[in-house]
């Protein structure tokens, strides 16, 4: 047996009689009083009539013999609609940004040009030292003492790679070839660089488990540090705005609120950075 149709039906007052249906759920118990001509419905946790069903013969009601032209209203009960089966799931709150009424209050470009050069900084820390190829990224950006400045080693020789080898060619300034031998030998890479009259060819050893496992430690500091810039920007813009006179308390809470919406897209994005390159390091995405 199907439940009643929670519709209501609101004739012409000219008429003796018009027609109430109310909506009663499948599972919610209910009893009825049948009279002459009134039917009432309870609800028996409640003890309390729902609606009063004034007709001759409610059984034989139907849409279609219904005088349209008689009807002024339509609608539904609402206490009475069955819930919905996702009623009672907790739904994530969407995040929005009235951007509108965030340029009002703050630079705006200017802050998302902070977090821009945190996340910037975090790729080049990436490219320049962690490279799973013995750091070949950090090669360009070696600093060789040459004649009392510092330079970096793509200032002084073309860099060329192959699969297992990286060709400087140092023809422009051959007389800083024993002080790029020197810097190339000397720092953590553990190169091995071999001389052949302007050329320098460098051979990228074989990188083992616990090299990758310390690369990835060292991408996770360089993520908590890019974290940490990010924080730092937060807190100085929502300092900023605090010390802003005749700003209503509400507001000061939704630019609170927008920084922080802002801030957080900016450390998911370096997390996700970060779970990219450590895969890589590891040789899980090889």
């Amino acid at each position: 047996m199907g439940s009643l149709i929670g519709i209501r039906f609101c004739a012409n007052r000219q008429l003796k009689n018009y027609t109430v249906i109310s909506a009663l759920k499948l599972r919610q118990k209910y009893m009825h009083h049948c009279s002459s001509n009134k039917m009432i419905y309870y609800l028996q946790s409640q003890r309390r009539p729902l609606q009063i069903v004034q007709c001759c013969d409610v059984s034989n009601f139907s849409l279609c013999n219904f005088k349209t032209n008689n009807v002024r209203d339509f609608s539904i009960t609402s206490d009475l609609l069955a819930k919905s089966k996702n009623r009672g799931e907790k739904k994530q709150k969407t995040q929005h940004i009235d951007y509108n009424e965030f340029e009002q209050v703050v630079d705006v470009n200017k802050l998302i040009s902070q977090l821009d050069n945190a996340i910037e900084k975090l790729k080049d820390d990436f490219i320049q030292h962690l490279s799973v190829r013995s750091n070949v990224g950090a090669i360009d950006m070696l600093s060789v003492k040459f004649d009392g400045k510092d330079f970096t080693l793509q200032e002084l020789a073309k860099i060329s790679r192959k699969p297992k080898l990286i060709v400087l060619n140092v023809s422009t300034f051959p007389q800083a070839i024993p002080d790029i031998l020197k810097s190339l030998t000397k720092n953590q890479m553990k190169l091995n660089p071999q001389q052949d009259g302007t050329t320098i060819y460098v051979p990228i050893p074989k990188v083992t488990k616990e090299q990758r496992e310390i690369l990835s430690k060292n991408a996770k500091s360089f993520y908590v540090k890019c974290c940490d810039n990010v924080r730092q920007v937060r807190n100085k813009q929502i300092k900023a705005v605090k010390q802003k006179e005749k700003l209503a308390k509400d507001l000061v809470f939704r630019i609170e609120s927008y920084i922080d919406i802002l801030s957080h897209q900016y450390t998911n994005k370096a997390e996700q950075m970060l779970e990219t390159k450590q895969k890589e390091l590891l040789g899980d995405s090889e």
